[in-house]
């Protein structure tokens, strides 16, 4: 457990099952800001927002009344907190949000933070691809190594780099024209509108509305994988089970379509032939 702030009196707590209604807190952590703010400043603030906080009764071994400010996280996340001294960086901070509260509310003691274990999430097995190329294997397996070694919030930009990737081969392989810049969506568009399997599924009125839901499936993974996830700096990224979501739609899309067209035949072309070079063309984002 790391301590953010602890009051006078006994050190440690248990927490009762005793806890501030999300109404209650809610109203309470809403006038709590205000008060931070006028007095201490928005990054004071900023602090309170950082953590999903709930307010529990505690008690101790001498029988104190008291109560906690508690939140909890993720593994990875408590690891990197212990690891920087979060808790002792910000201890003045801490102390002024345990003040503000039990000016408007409960005596809070102790702030505090602890993990969680997440369960497993199964993912979708990688499927062995028989339309390939150099960059899609090594994004796959760069995914395969996040997963273990970071978790699935990291491995969303490579599992979408690969379904890029993939993508680009089929068109290659099938001579169907794209430029280099061209998005996920771009390349879904022309695979879905020209490949000769494709569109004689697309009678079927079915099928159909399948494909235009896969395509708005594939606008969203796109919006993620640009605005929360590693791919670029953004300070809200997917949690675990969003992330294994996001990747087992694109596993499932590989797996859909390689099926479809394996056993389309390959053939030799030059990327010249197919890929049609812009000056200035579409951003790769």
């Amino acid at each position: 457990m790391i301590y953010l702030y602890s009051g006078s009196g006994a050190g440690g707590f248990d927490l009762e099952d005793i806890r501030v209604s999300s109404a209650e807190l809610s109203g309470l952590l809403k006038n709590t800001k205000v008060l931070l703010q006028a007095n201490y400043g928005k990054k004071v603030c900023k602090l309170l927002d950082k953590f999903s906080f709930e307010i529990f009764s505690g008690t101790n071994y001498f029988n104190d009344d008291f109560f906690v400010l508690y939140a909890k996280i993720s593994i990875q996340e408590y690891a990197k907190l212990k690891k920087t001294e979060f808790g002792k960086k910000h201890k003045t901070e801490f102390a002024a949000i345990a003040r503000t509260i039990t000016e408007l509310g409960p005596f809070i003691r102790h702030i505090a933070i602890d993990y969680t274990i997440e369960p497993d999430i199964p993912l979708v097995k990688q499927p062995s691809l028989e339309i390939t190329s150099s960059i899609v294997q090594q994004a796959l397996e760069d995914a395969r190594n996040l997963i273990q070694t970071s978790g699935a919030t990291s491995a969303v930009d490579r599992v979408h780099t690969a379904f890029h990737g993939y993508l680009q081969a089929i068109c290659k392989t099938n001579i169907i024209t794209y430029e280099r810049g061209d998005s996920v969506i771009d390349l879904f568009k022309a695979i879905k509108e020209n490949h000769p399997k494709i569109k004689k599924d697309l009678s079927d009125p079915n099928i159909n509305k399948i494909f235009r839901s896969m395509s708005a499936i594939i606008d969203s993974i796109n919006q993620l994988r640009n605005n929360a996830s590693v791919a670029h700096p953004n300070e809200n990224l997917l949690p675990k089970a969003e992330a294994v979501f996001t990747i087992n739609a694109i596993t499932t899309l590989l797996h859909y379509l390689d099926e479809k067209l394996k056993k389309t035949p390959n053939k030799s072309l030059h990327t010249d032939q197919i890929c049609r070079l812009k000056s200035g063309g579409k951003s790769g984002r």
